[in-house]
This record gives structure tokens, sequence and C-alpha cells, in this order.
């Protein structure tokens, strides 16, 4: 893709996340649990679609716009589960989601670096997948050790 392609993209990418906002809303409220265990692997898959069909421009551009709708929507599903959390302190649970979501930019973005200067453009796409792992393993963890305790909450609408 030319410089006026990858603009284009962009803005794809970008404005596609307004769709994304309003489907995890729509998914969060009917299950947080299903919502958030799926949130990886939906992206995951995107993942292997960007590494398999990447070269070729039309494909690219539809994963791509499902990509933002995707990736954005993510940011819904951590805060909300970050704020259920933490319903005594929403404003801390806040902070804490913007502080570590500039965090994981900082890390992820080094990461996709190294990835790239190592491995090159094509296999960038795994330094997402282990990002994914990690969080898997962390969600998984999370779930088992301190939800099983208290009962899963699994709509914003049993917060308290």
């Amino acid at each position: 893709m030319n410089g006026k392609m990858v603009s284009l993209m962009l803005i794809l990418f970008g404005a596609s996340g307004i769709i994304g906002n309003m489907q995890a809303a729509k998914y969060l409220s009917r299950n947080m649990v299903k919502t958030i265990i799926s949130y990886p692997l939906v992206l995951g898959a995107i993942y292997c679609l960007i590494y398999y069909l990447g070269s070729y421009s039309i494909p690219m551009s539809i994963i791509i716009i499902i990509w933002g709708a995707v990736f954005t929507g993510g940011l819904i599903v951590s805060q909300t589960w970050l704020t259920s959390e933490a319903s005594e302190a929403p404003e801390f649970a806040n902070s804490l989601f913007v502080s570590f979501g500039n965090l994981g930019i900082t890390i992820g973005t080094t990461v996709g670096g190294w990835f790239l200067s190592q491995m090159g453009t094509h296999l960038i796409a795994w330094s997402g997948v282990f990002f994914l792992l990690l969080a898997s393993a962390c969600i998984g963890l999370k779930i088992k050790l301190f939800d099983s305790k208290k009962g899963l909450k699994t709509s914003p609408d049993n917060l308290n």
C-alpha cells in the first residue's frame, strides 16, 4: 500500500472503533466474563488473518476495519472489568486503567519494535499473539483464584 492507502486504512481503523465500542458495550451487558474471555481469542484470530492475508490489499482492508472495531472495543472491555473490581474507588480504578494502558503501549511498542527488527514485518503479528497469551493467562488466573471464591460477576448491572 502506498502512503495514501495507509492513511485511509488508519482512518478506517479509527472510525470502525465507534462500532467496536457499541458492540463491546452490548456484549458486556449480556455477559461480562464471557466477553472478557472471548476478547483475546477474537483478537488472536484477527492477528492470524493478518499474518496469512496481510500482503493482499483487499482482504487486509476488510481485516483492518474488523481489527479497529475489536481493538477499540477491548478498551471498553478492560476498563469495565477493572472498574467492576473497584466499585468503592472508581476514580482510582480509572487512573489505574490510564496508567497501565500507557505502560502497555510503552512495553508493546518496545517488544513490537524488537520483533520488527529481529524477525521482519511479516512476523510482527506474533508479538501481538505473545501478549494475548499473557493476557489470557492473567484472565484465567484472576478468574480461577479470585472469582471462584466470591462468584463470577457476569454483568455490569451486578457490580455491587
